[in-house]
């Protein structure tokens, strides 16, 4: 955690601070030369003047906190949870504003449930930002669907009551702010008329503060997006919406109907159908409504004769065969009113290919176009017939609209009254037509009723032209033509046959004519076509405009012969097509030659006298200068049509992409436009009729161009992107340099043949995508540029690049090409984004913000000047969400397979850049995902990649620096576990623990562990250690419960240096050593490191990067589920303590408790061990001579928070009892600390027994000194307490010295500070250090405050006077060289004095350790074999330690039971006698010969029982010459206090058995508890 080079303190303090560790010095040894005590001068004022407590971080070391979080920070009033900004409800949309240094700050929020869609800001002062969305509050004020904040006044604006409707779009102008959606009007209009406000637009005067139409009204459809136009006052406008463009008539109004989608179709000619067959019905019984035909042209009005009955209440049918190949564009249906009677639905299916048309039409109500396959027919006399244009989408098969057929099927499904019915029926070309078989040509129609048209086109002809009949490609229907044959040779003679084609066309206007050929393939008469002259006529005094053409066509053709304008200049004017054989026409490769004559079509583009349809109809796109006041004037509408010259480039696109198929009733929509180099940009939710895919793929997908550069008139510049586009929705799209980013939901390209997810690169010169590496987990939903290449991505994600959770925002460097890490956390979702000079506005559901992002764990660093907080150092990796990562129920630390990154550990010199080591999950599984440009990472050997980290060499564990670490902290899980029973009665004599279970009656899952302490699932790290390299810089080692971005599962490590995090390899397959999972806790001792946790307890060689394989582990009864949750190295000692739930350690019964001597490698129970679960432990007493067990514990049937075990006396006790008197604990403890291993400064946490409030007390030697109720809330968790050393003094009182501070950690709900994950507690008041932030947004939890130093030294912080320090030192000087005098006085008369024997002996010998060896077997031997052992096994060794191998020459069946066996790196336990030489029956100890064998004493094996105590002192007996095993009955005549291991230490006239006296001054003896010893022989009756 401790990642960075410790900055350098205040010359100033740090010399005070030497000051006084001086005079602290001076002071003491003042005192033992009894001198007056050395007042403190801090004592009157020991309150720090800085804020801050003053912490001394040299004395702590590394350190870091670790727990369940997304978020840390140190507390403030500005982020504390009773600070009304900092509450967030994530049913309601926030907005954030993120400064140019990436500080995020709230600013406000709406009402739960509403949403903010739109954001923008004034990029002049006072930058004020509008936002836009559905809500009816903003920061508590009442605000409809639209309000502004103005930065300088931080004060929120309703806009005069707002907009009624959704806003779903912002464009902020010099002048005004528009706002676009999906709404009628703003709510309150003055000055002008609210009829000109006509839907989804509105703006917002600045000057006015009012708000106005804008002069085009408003458009038919949602507006989703708005960017700038072509100059500074025009706007473009993207969205869901149709735009109509067509010229004003004379007196400056539009013309038109409200019966059409489009008022062409009011001048289109019908399409006769006079010589069609009608059949069908049934047709009503009454004869004059029977006749289908008569509503082709009623000749009068609806009733007997003019109208079309169905059969009463039944669904009725008409087919109409036309025998001919035509191409209808739109039908016009009148209903019938007759006695209440007329058609509700019908539809309407063409003929021969069956296919169920898809209509548009306008709807007179809402006046808006309408999309129907099963379509309604309006009934309503006001309204006498409507016009069903074909649409042109790929189902249909109707290019541009225009259907080809021979007939088509009428079916009317439902109706009015008695029957359906119908009073008008025509079938409407797109313009005029004329057939060369006259008899086609009978169109004409002089009915009065309206809306009933006919048509006066004819055909005239001369020359040799006969009738006949030819089959064409389309369904085989033949078709009548006129025809011209005759021979080759013959063809000048025919110059003057001619076939003119008389159009009617309804109106004057640009149309464009074609001449259809038939195909000559299916006629056979390709070896007899040749050229025709085509001569146009468009008015009366023009000859003609002439084009020849060739008819030698295989198949069935429609030319373009003429574009133009048709001018009447008579009311009896027709314009003419006529066709002609040129003189010189070629001759065809047949003997004869073949003309034909079939027909042509004009198609109307536009008109004076109507709209324009083809041209100016377009979809989506739509640009106005919103500041050309003259347009005001004309009172024009947007969502009807609009003056042709006002159509530009950007509009006319929106024709293209009509004319391509799009439509805004297909739920097709425009979101996204931005313009880069020559190109504009259109993205969002549309694919063209035409899209295909491969080398050849035509159309687009999502995404489509145009080119600034060219024309856009004609509604064909089209540019189709590189594979099509994309697969997926466009929502945003921004240009930074020589690229456009685009981002939607989309996961690959249009043509499925790369993926690109969410997000991607577009270069229009290169026409290349490229994905952005490790992007979005989820669906982008906005951009916007940040600094000058930043690109800021919002969306509905929730991890960006492999960095860190975020919340649904990242960066992305375009120059660096890599994601940029957020300080900061966000949590929650970002929908909108908006930059404006530097600063960017975020709008979303926000949960919770943070000032660091750190997942689980981060480094506390020293404060950059003294008085002020201590700083957050973020390590570099992130968790994967829990709902990506399953819940490990593998190995703790399984290899990333996949990713080389995070399968090496401790891989620094593989390690990449800091962007290569993100990763993005690309499954539920949460194995990071390779892809090609990521950089690979080296697969050197694992040991020769950990060398790289330790400094480019294996060093050997003598090398290291030994780092121990000192782990208390509290674990959920095991807490709520019920209790675990004991496996059999202890056996030890003695023991004052309890020999039954006894049923606990406290209610542990309440008191244990409350809501606030449950990590709901998240990743949360556990357990932390350090440990130290041979350079002196340390790595961070992590344990819990998580899966990283990387796959790193449960346990890693983290290089400071290299600033990755690296996963340890595999656990080892196979054998019976513990495999545990979730890791619960962490210790580091001498280069190794133990982890625990669910499934038992593992260790690892730092240096040699290898599991230690071999071993005992430890086991659970069946039942039970085996878990480690507590280590912790004893100072000074080759000891480490196990606590957990467990039964056994190998064979060795161990219960919940557990000791393991690093330099024997066995494990030796304490005493019968604790039945009851363990929370935490920590050592007390000198030397650490005692072991402090906290949490739920039944000791001699009393229920306990605390329990000490005596490592000298071998015996557990009791601190106290839970209950609810004052003195006594209130429940079970969940954290303890031992204040600098004062037995009477225990503080222990926890909750009371029913599990409703928390406690924090200090256990005084005797009682319970309950501290603060009243400021810890009931929802507090306490995980954790410890101590902290500081450099200035707080106020003195009896609870807690001054030097010192507790830390209390967990998640604490405060009465004064709200929400704490970690605060310091001086004895009498509190100060919060730390906040944290879950994963969803809810408070976080700190589980561990850990350091690098395992035993504190606290500072004195007395403070003297100079001169008093002067004379002090002039004393202590002069004391000293009376000292030095005196002793050698001493010394010298101890030399003088004759050697008579010790009587009364305070240590071992120097004659005793300097005399001659014997054998194994005498008395020496088994005294040094015995100490052998005890020193070996730790001073803490089992119970009965002094046995040796000289026991087994005594007898071989003395043990009776098996002790662990040595841990080895090569082999493993064994309880096979024939595996070790030497060994007796199920013993492990040598025997006498083995020993002699091997040319010395028998090594140490490991703590042994009484029983084995009991064999040494037989063999002892037997080498000295006793008969009676026994030994010889004694008392004792002094108390003597044992000082060795090899000594007994005994009262005055207690009874000892004395077993060997063969030593002048000291003699083997046995007490009554079977303890075997050496006592001074002259102490002896």
């Amino acid at each position: 955690m401790a990642t960075k080079t410790r900055r350098p303190r205040n010359a100033a303090s740090h010399s005070s601070r030497k000051r006084s560790y001086a005079l602290a010095t001076l002071s003491i040894l003042a005192t033992a030369f009894g001198a007056a005590p050395i007042a403190n001068a801090a004592d009157s004022d020991s309150s720090s003047s800085s804020s801050f407590p003053s912490i001394d971080f040299d004395a702590l070391g590394a350190v870091g906190v670790a727990g369940a979080f997304s978020g840390l920070e140190v507390w403030s009033q500005s982020a504390s949870s009773l600070n009304p900004a900092n509450s967030y409800n994530p049913g309601a949309s926030t907005i954030i504003e993120r400064s140019s240094n990436g500080t995020l700050t709230q600013l406000n929020a709406t009402q739960p449930g509403g949403s903010i869609t739109a954001i923008c800001a004034r990029s002049k002062a006072p930058g004020t930002v509008f936002v836009g969305g559905n809500f009816t509050q903003m920061a508590g004020i009442n605000a409809s669907n639209i309000a502004s904040y103005d930065p300088g006044t931080k004060v929120w604006d309703p806009l005069a009551g707002g907009i009624q409707g959704v806003v779903t779009s912002l464009y902020c102008g010099d002048d005004m702010v528009i706002a676009g959606g999906n709404f009628t009007a703003p709510t309150s209009v003055r000055n002008v008329t609210a009829t000109r406000f006509h839907g989804n637009v509105a703006a917002w005067n600045y000057t006015s503060k009012a708000w106005q139409p804008l002069d085009f009204g408003g458009l038919n459809g949602t507006v989703t997006t708005m960017v700038p136009g072509v100059n500074g006052s025009s706007v473009r406008f993207g969205g869901e919406f149709e735009t109509a463009f067509g010229n004003l008539g004379v007196n400056g109004s539009f013309s038109g109907t409200n019966t059409s989608a489009t008022s062409l179709s009011d001048k289109w000619a019908p399409i006769s159908l006079g010589m069609s067959l009608f059949e069908g019905g049934p047709p009503s019984a009454d004869a004059n409504f029977a006749m289908a035909p008569q509503i082709l042209c009623p000749a009068g009005a609806d009733g007997p004769g003019n109208s079309y009955l169905f059969a009463d209440n039944v669904a009725g049918e008409l087919r109409v065969s036309m025998y001919q190949k035509v191409f209808g564009r739109a039908f016009r249906l009148g209903n019938t009113f007759y006695q209440g009677r007329g058609t509700q639905n019908f539809s309407i299916t063409s003929l021969p290919d069956n296919v169920k048309l898809e209509l548009l039409y306008l709807d007179p109500i809402t006046k808006k176009n309408v999309t129907c396959t099963s379509c309604q027919l309006f009934h309503e006399p006001s309204v006498p017939y409507q016009d069903f244009l074909i649409t042109d989408l790929p189902a249909n098969n109707a290019p541009n609209g225009t259907k080809t057929m021979s007939g088509f099927k009428l079916t009317a499904e439902t109706w009015y009254g008695a029957g359906a019915g119908f009073h008008i029926l025509e079938l409407l070309s797109d313009g005029g037509w004329a057939r060369s078989y006259d008899a086609y040509n009978r169109g004409a129609c002089n009915s009065p009723e309206i809306g009933v048209n006919g048509t006066g086109s004819g055909t005239s002809n001369q020359g040799d032209w006969y009738q006949s009949s030819l089959a064409t490609e389309w369904g085989g229907v033949p078709e009548n033509v006129l025809l011209l044959t005759d021979s080759k040779s013959n063809i000048a003679s025919h110059a003057d046959a001619t076939v003119s084609f008389n159009v009617d066309v309804a109106v004057q206007g640009n149309y464009s004519a074609y001449l259809h050929v038939p195909g000559c393939q299916r006629s056979g008469q390709c070896d007899q076509r040749t050229d025709v002259v085509v001569t146009m006529i468009n008015n009366s005094t023009n000859p003609g405009t002439s084009n020849r053409i060739s008819q030698n066509v295989q198949n069935d053709t429609d030319i373009l012969v003429w574009e133009g304008p048709i001018q009447a200049t008579s009311e009896r004017f027709m314009p003419s097509l006529v066709l002609s054989i040129p003189r010189d026409a070629p001759a065809p490769a047949g003997d004869s030659f073949t003309v034909v004559a079939d027909r042509v079509r004009f198609e109307l583009r536009n008109s004076n006298e109507t709209y324009q349809m083809n041209h100016a109809e377009g979809f989506g796109l739509f640009e106005y200068d919103v500041l050309d006041p003259p347009m005001l004037a004309l009172n024009v509408n947007a969502t009807d049509n609009l003056p042709i010259n006002t159509i530009t480039d950007f509009s006319s696109f929106g024709v293209t992409l009509a004319k391509q198929g799009l439509m805004r009733n297909q739920s097709e929509y425009v979101s996204s436009i931005a313009t880069l180099k020559n190109f504009t940009f259109v993205g969002g939710n549309f694919t063209s009729a035409n899209f295909t895919t491969g080398p050849a793929g035509v159309g687009f997908r999502n995404i489509v161009a145009y080119n600034v550069t060219q024309n856009t008139t004609a509604g064909v510049n089209m540019t189709r992107l590189a594979n099509g586009g994309v697969n997926g929705t466009v929502t945003a799209l921004t240009p930074i340099g020589d690229f456009l980013f685009v981002g939607g939901s989309f996961t690959g390209l249009g043509d499925s043949s790369a993926e690109a997810r969410y997000i991607a690169r577009y270069d229009p010169v290169a026409k290349v995508w490229a994905a952005l590496s490790n992007g979005p987990d989820g669906p982008v939903t906005s951009m916007a540029a940040l600094d000058k290449d930043g690109l800021l991505v919002s969306g509905n994600f929730t991890t960006m690049g492999g960095s860190r959770q975020v919340g649904g925002y990242g960066v992305w460097n375009t120059t660096t090409n890599s994601w940029v890490s957020e300080a900061e956390l966000l949590v929650g979702q970002v929908s909108s984004v908006t930059v404006v000079n530097g600063t960017a506005w975020m709008v979303g559901s926000i949960e919770g913000l943070s000032q660091n992002a750190a997942s689980g764990v981060a480094g506390i660093e020293p404060p950059a000047k003294d008085g002020m907080p201590p700083q957050i150092q973020v390590l570099n990796f992130a968790f994967q969400p829990r709902s990506a990562a399953a819940t490990t129920a593998t190995a703790a630390a399984p290899a990333a397979s996949g990713n080389a990154s995070s399968s090496a550990v401790l891989n620094s010199s593989a390690a990449a850049s800091s962007t290569a080591t993100f990763s993005r999950p690309a499954s539920s599984t949460g194995v990071a995902s390779q892809t090609a440009s990521r950089r690979s990472v080296p697969t050197e050997p694992v040991s020769r990649r950990f060398a790289s980290v330790v400094g480019g060499e294996l060093a050997s564990p003598m090398e290291e620096k030994r780092s121990g670490t000192f782990l208390r902290r509290f674990i959920p899980d095991v807490l709520i576990r019920p209790f675990v029973r004991r496996a059999a009665a202890k056996a030890a004599a003695g023991s004052t623990l309890a020999t039954t279970a006894t049923r606990n009656p406290l209610n542990r899952a309440d008191a244990m562990q409350p809501t606030s302490l449950q990590s709901n699932g998240d990743a949360e790290v556990l357990a932390s250690a350090f440990w130290q390299r041979s350079d002196g810089s340390y790595m961070t080692i992590i344990g819990g419960n998580f899966t990283t971005n990387a796959g790193i599962q449960n346990l890693a490590v983290y290089d400071p240096k290299a600033q990755r995090l690296y996963a340890f390899p595999a656990l080892p397959t196979g054998g019976n050593a513990n495999k545990p999972t979730v890791i619960r806790a962490l210790a580091v001792d001498n280069n190794i490191l133990y982890a625990g946790g669910d499934g038992g307890l593992a260790s690892f060689d730092m240096v040699n990067n290898r599991w230690l394989t071999s071993g005992q582990s430890l086991s659970a009864k069946t039942g039970s589920n085996l878990t480690v949750n507590a280590i912790a190295h004893r100072p000074d000692t080759t000891t480490i303590v196990v606590a957990g739930v467990f039964n056994n350690a190998g064979m060795l019964p161990c219960e919940n408790v557990c000791a393991w001597d690093t330099s024997s490698q066995t494990w030796s129970p304490l005493s019968p061990g604790v039945n009851g679960q363990v929370s935490a432990i920590d050592y007390a007493g000198s030397k650490a001579s005692s072991l402090i067990v906290a949490g739920a514990i039944n000791l001699n049937n009393t229920q306990t928070a605390l329990a000490a075990y005596d490592f000298d006396s071998h015996s557990w006790t009791s601190l106290g009892n839970i209950g609810t008197s004052p003195t006594q604990a209130r429940g079970p403890a969940t954290a303890a600390s031992v204040d600098d291993l004062n037995m009477a400064s225990i503080f222990v946490a926890g909750r009371t027994s029913d599990g409703s409030e928390p406690y924090l007390a200090k256990w005084d030697g005797s009682s319970y000194q309950h501290l603060q109720s009243a400021e810890l809330m009931a929802d507090t968790g306490i995980a954790q307490l410890t101590f902290v050393p500081i450099n200035k003094a707080h106020k003195s009182n009896n609870i807690l010295e001054n030097n010192r501070l507790l830390v209390v950690s967990g998640a604490l709900k405060m009465r004064s500070y709200g929400n704490v994950s970690s605060a310091f507690f001086d004895g009498q008041s509190w100060t919060p250090f730390l906040i944290s932030t879950g994963s969803s947004g809810s408070p976080g939890i700190v589980r561990t405050f850990s350091r690098s130093t395992e035993v504190l030294k606290f500072p004195n912080l007395h403070h003297l006077a100079v001169g008093l320090v002067i004379l002090i030192s002039i004393a202590i000087g002069l004391g000293v060289v009376f000292l030095l005098v005196l002793l050698g006085l001493l010394v010298a008369l101890a030399r003088r004095r004759p050697n008579r024997g010790v009587d009364v002996p305070i240590s071992p010998s120097d004659e005793m350790l300097s005399t001659e060896k014997k054998r194994p077997s005498s008395l020496l031997a088994t005294l040094n074999a015995a100490t052998e052992n005890v020193m070996g096994a730790g001073a803490g060794a089992g119970a009965g330690a002094a046995g040796v191998g000289a026991a087994a020459a005594a007898t071989s069946s003395g043990h009776g039971r098996n002790t662990s066996a040595p841990l080895t790196t090569e082999g493993g336990y064994t309880t096979d006698p024939s595996s070790h030489e030497g060994m007796t029956g199920r013993s492990d100890y040598y025997t006498d010969e083995s020993a002699e064998q091997r040319g010395g004493a028998a090594p140490a094996l490991g703590a042994i029982g009484a029983a084995g105590a009991a064999g040494a002192a037989g063999a002892a007996a037997t080498s000295s010459g006793h008969d009676d095993e026994a030994g010889v009955e004694a008392h004792m005549r002094f108390s003597f206090e044992a000082t060795h291991p090899s000594e007994l230490g005994a009262r005055a006239g207690e009874s000892v058995t004395i077993l060997d006296d063969s030593d002048e001054h000291w003699w083997l003896a046995r007490a009554e508890d079977g303890r075997v010893g050496v006592v001074p022989a002259s102490y002896v009756l």
